[in-house]
């Protein structure tokens, strides 16, 4: 399809005037379609920009997101184009700031132009990581949390972000998000002080997922991370309670199979420990139908 409309922005990117809709390209290739325009945000709700230090959070305030019809006012569709146009020159002039492009555009356009060679990209890609999630805004680190953008950063880059991840578990809503950032936020801090020093935060953390199923992943996780370690004997009587709660939450499942699937996960990632030892009146008290099969098991 022809061009209604092209205008290059710097040497990587051009934008693209297409069927009344403004394309991005990335070395000559289509990149993504552009959606969000703060171009739409009608001029009486500007003066509450204030205190925002970002799109992101404009969009918030103004309850706008991109699962909405966002045509608030009818902009005519090259007037539109040189919007997104002017929007990717301020970015890009500004060194690829992403609070000034809302963050489904900028870190999936800053990640291409890393790959893709752009050395100003490749110098400021995980600085701009980093820097979101200090900046505590929930959403922003819920999208890098949800699209694994720490998967960029090794453990040195990682470890000081753990407060920010940490705080951010309390305001996600899905539990499965939640057990994902969990996970997350163990891996990152295996084999460190953080783990030791946060401990039991971090797992009281585990009474904010409210589906058990996810809880006890989140717990395996736990274990995993810290069996062998000391942590299994300075914080046991911590552990201890939380795998009889856990038990617990097995104990309520109505099919058997399941229960069984789960029972045999929960022991499996425990076995060794003295908290199994230890609970073993209680683990054949509860589940007795299965004691034979988790004796074997646990040997």
């Amino acid at each position: 399809m022809p061009s209604e409309k092209e205008f290059k922005v710097n040497e990587y990117i051009t934008l693209k005037l297409e069927g009344g809709n403004t394309n991005i390209y990335v070395n000559g290739k289509l990149f993504q379609q552009c959606k969000l325009l703060l171009l739409n945000i009608p001029v009486e709700k500007v003066s509450s920009f204030d205190e925002i230090e970002s799109i992101d959070e404009a969009t918030e305030k103004l309850d706008y997101s991109l699962e909405r019809n966002s045509n608030w006012i009818n902009i005519p569709q090259e007037t539109e184009f040189w919007g997104h146009c002017s929007n990717l020159q301020v970015w890009i002039e500004n060194n690829y700031d992403t609070r000034l492009l809302h963050r489904t555009i900028a870190f999936p356009l800053l990640k291409k132009l890393t790959k893709v060679g752009d050395p100003n990209a490749r110098r400021i890609f995980k600085e701009e990581i980093c820097k979101r999630f200090e900046s505590r805004n929930f959403v922003v680190i819920q999208y890098l949390l949800e699209e694994n953008y720490l998967r960029f950063l090794n453990n040195e880059e990682k470890i000081p972000l753990f407060t920010d991840i940490l705080n951010t578990l309390d305001k996600i809503a899905n539990d499965r998000m939640k057990r994902k950032a969990f996970t997350i936020l163990i891996s990152t801090i295996k084999g460190t002080k953080l783990l030791e020093e946060n401990f039991p935060d971090i797992l009281n953390t585990l009474d904010k997922i409210s589906n058990d199923s996810e809880k006890r992943y989140a717990f395996s996780e736990l274990i995993s991370a810290i069996k062998g370690t000391e942590l299994m004997n300075t914080k046991h009587s911590l552990i201890e309670t939380k795998f009889t709660d856990i038990l617990n939450t097995i104990n309520k499942i109505y099919d058997d199979i399941y229960k069984r699937q789960e029972l045999n996960n929960l022991i499996s990632t425990i076995k060794g420990t003295e908290v199994i030892d230890e609970k073993l009146t209680l683990i054949r008290e509860r589940f007795p139908e299965l004691w034979d099969e988790l004796k074997f098991l646990m040997n």
